[in-house]
């Protein structure tokens, strides 16, 4: 049976400085963060027939040892970081994509590398442009030297149980996924649900 799982990374408050504030309403007061969004970060794995399937990957913290979280979270559900199939991204903005990839002193490794990671081309170019600061593009670079890049257009389809479709709304190229393995039918929209 397929199961879908939240990777709960942790609630922020973000202000105009697009800066991620760890927030936790036990300890902290909204009223002491004015003109902030307050965001819980959810990355979701997703059980299918030809493996794991990842939508998103959240800011890519780390915990004290500097294990990604998003790692951390799939070893507790029994998996292994090597059984994650597809990475797909519905845009590039930092609390969405900081977890494709993982620093160890300084130096960029792809986070899942036996995977592929699904971008629109045109959400690549736009994160290169310098126009806006909520993508990394440090990040960027490693995942295109990996060789693991799949840069889809449009609306299409990854295998016979993910499809795509070009959403455009919180980034022109932002994109939703259709994933149907066994009887469950899985819909991520990214930052266009809400």
């Amino acid at each position: 049976m397929a199961l879908a799982h939240s990777l709960f990374e942790g609630s922020f408050s973000v202000d105009a400085s697009k800066k991620f504030i760890p927030f936790d309403p036990t300890i902290h007061r909204a009223i002491d963060r004015p003109s902030s969004m307050f965001i819980h970060v959810h990355p979701f794995l997703i059980e299918t027939n030809d493996g794991l399937v990842l939508c998103d990957t959240g800011l890519g913290q780390t915990n004290p040892d500097g294990e990604l979280f998003l790692h951390q979270n799939i070893k507790k559900l029994g998996y292994e970081t090597k059984d994650v199939k597809y990475v797909l991204m519905s845009h590039l903005h930092k609390d969405h994509a900081g977890g494709m990839v993982s620093f160890e002193e300084g130096v960029g490794r792809i986070a899942f590398p036996e995977a592929e990671y699904i971008v629109q081309r045109g959400e690549w170019e736009d994160a290169y442009s310098g126009i806006n600061k909520s993508y990394r593009t440090e990040i960027f670079d490693v995942v295109q030297r990996s060789g693991n890049l799949q840069l889809v257009e449009g609306d299409g389809i990854v295998n016979d149980e993910i499809r795509y479709n070009l959403s455009g709304g919180h980034t022109q190229y932002h994109q939703t996924f259709h994933i149907e393995t066994g009887s469950k039918h899985y819909f991520f929209g990214g930052d266009v649900l809400p």
